[in-house]
């Protein structure tokens, strides 16, 4: 399990980059990381990198259960958020269309598969020609 979180506050802007394999465990340090980080922002965009992804599981009873943080954590009022899960691998995507579907009862949060880098660059208007040159990454292994 390898997570990655980078916060650019000039950008509104967090950054959860996921490894290989993603699972429950995955997704619970991501928001652990996210929540407890002093540059979390209510409001502040999120964009889960999963170019490296190549597979995973999602145990929706489980997934169902996090949505519950989920929501009080990233779907809290009264700023609307944008999540942009950028997945280039139709397999991960396929995997991960449920999850992202959860977020649609949720008034403060839009969640979309993109496929492309410059996607989610222009999606989330940054001035910036590639999402690593924000901020160095911290991993949590």
């Amino acid at each position: 399990m390898t997570v990655g979180l980078r916060i650019s506050l000039p950008d509104n802007l967090a950054i959860v980059r996921f490894g290989k394999y993603v699972t429950e465990a995955d997704y619970e340090v991501a928001l652990e990381l996210y929540a407890t980080h002093p540059n979390a922002r209510h409001g502040q965009n999120l964009l889960c990198d999963m170019r490296q992804t190549i597979d995973g599981t999602v145990d929706m009873a489980k997934r169902l259960a996090m949505q519950v943080t989920m929501d009080q954590v990233l779907g809290s009022g009264p700023l609307p958020r944008t999540i942009l899960y950028l997945v280039p691998n139709a397999k991960v995507g396929d995997l991960i269309a449920t999850c992202v579907a959860l977020w649609q009862p949720n008034p403060y949060v839009t969640g979309t598969i993109i496929k492309t880098e410059a996607e989610a660059i222009s999606r989330l208007g940054l001035q910036t020609p590639t999402l690593d040159d924000l901020i160095p990454i911290e991993t949590y292994d």
